[in-house]
C-alpha cells in the first residue's frame, strides 16, 4: 500500500487500531475541517484491512463484517427508495441491494482510482451515473 504523505500520526493510529480490533472492540473516529484528508486516511484504513484479511483469520472476520454492514445499508437504502416510490418499476429489491453492495465495494474505488488513475471526481461521477441510471 502507498504511503500517505505527512499522515505518520493517523496510519499509526489505524495501525493501532488494527491491532487492538484482534484482541476486542474497537473504533476509529476521523473528524476534522472538510477536505484535510479524512477520507484518504479511511480509505487507506480499509485497504488496510482488506489486505490482511487473506493472512489472519480475526482480520477476516473483521473485513466480512465490513461487508455485512455494506450490504445490511445497501438494503436500507433500497427499502427506503422503495416506500417512497423511487426505485425504478420492476426491479427486484434484493438484486438491487446486491448491486449496490458491490457497487460500493472499496475495492472498485482503488482499483479505478490508485490503479487506473481516474480522479476521485471521475469516480464519483461514474458510480453516480451507474447508480442513477440502474435504480431510478
Amino acid at each position: 500500500m502507498a504511503a500517505m504523505a505527512g499522515r505518520d500520526p493517523e496510519r499509526a493510529a489505524v495501525d493501532r487500531l488494527l491491532d487492538a480490533a484482534s484482541a476486542r472492540l474497537a473504533a476509529l473516529v476521523l473528524e476534522g475541517e472538510a477536505g484535510i484528508g479524512k477520507t484518504t486516511v479511511w480509505r487507506d484504513a480499509v485497504g488496510q484491512v482488506r489486505a490482511a484479511a487473506h493472512a489472519d483469520a480475526q482480520v477476516g472476520a473483521v473485513w466480512e463484517q465490513i461487508g455485512t454492514e455494506r450490504l445490511n445499508g445497501a438494503r436500507l437504502i433500497v427499502g427506503h427508495l422503495e416506500e417512497r416510490g423511487g426505485l425504478r418499476s420492476g426491479l427486484d429489491l434484493a438484486g438491487t441491494a446486491d448491486l449496490i453492495w458491490v457497487l460500493n465495494d472499496p475495492g472498485f474505488y482503488h482499483m479505478l482510482v490508485h490503479r487506473r488513475g481516474w480522479s476521485t471526481g471521475a469516480y464519483e461521477r461514474q458510480l453516480t451515473d451507474v447508480l442513477v441510471r440502474q435504480l431510478l
